[in-house]
Order: C-alpha cells, then sequence, then structure tokens
C-alpha cells in the first residue's frame, strides 16, 4: 500500500500562477543572484505578488542579492534571514508581503 504524501509540488509559470493558497511558496535556489538585476526584481515581484511566500537559498558575493532587492521593495516581511546549514557560504531566507496562517 503506497501512502500518499499532502503536499503537492508543481511549477509555477507566469501562466498558472495565481494568488491562492494552490501557491503557498515560491522556491529559489542558486538563480537570483545570477541573473540580470532587472530580471530578479521582475521575479521577486511575481513571487511575492503570486505566492504567500518566497523562501531564497543564494549566495551574496555577485553585484546584489536577494536581501537588497526585498529591502527595496517596501514593507515585506522578513521571516527568517539565516546563513544555510546545507549551503556553505549561502543565506536562506523567507520574505511574504502577505499575512501567513
Amino acid at each position: 500500500m503506497s501512502r500518499q504524501s499532502a503536499h503537492t509540488f508543481r511549477k509555477i509559470t507566469s501562466q498558472n500562477a495565481a494568488p491562492t493558497a494552490a501557491n503557498p511558496v515560491t522556491v529559489n535556489v542558486d538563480l537570483l543572484t545570477e541573473m540580470d538585476r532587472g530580471v530578479a526584481e521582475g521575479y521577486i515581484d511575481h513571487a511575492l505578488a503570486k505566492s504567500k511566500a518566497l523562501f531564497s537559498i543564494n549566495h551574496e558575493v555577485n553585484s546584489f542579492t536577494v536581501n537588497e532587492i526585498i529591502r527595496s521593495r517596501g514593507p515585506v516581511a522578513k521571516i527568517l534571514r539565516n546563513g544555510s546549514p546545507i549551503r556553505s557560504g549561502h543565506i536562506e531566507e523567507i520574505s511574504s508581503s502577505a499575512e501567513i496562517s
């Protein structure tokens, strides 16, 4: 007998993203600070608008950081910001523009 997980994972795109509980968290690992800053800003804006939270694991050695972009967005709740225990030299951040329930 197989046990089905209560959690569902799906790829979020601009075509299927909607600001509902169906997309509670957008996860980004090792990508945002590798993008052009303008593209990263658009990604973060989209993630914060379409999900309840953004979970990011990225390093801070490029020309900008995820934290810099998020702080420039205005009132965004920073729920967590710590060094990553699984990725040396990386920062784990959870941010939200919505109330987390």
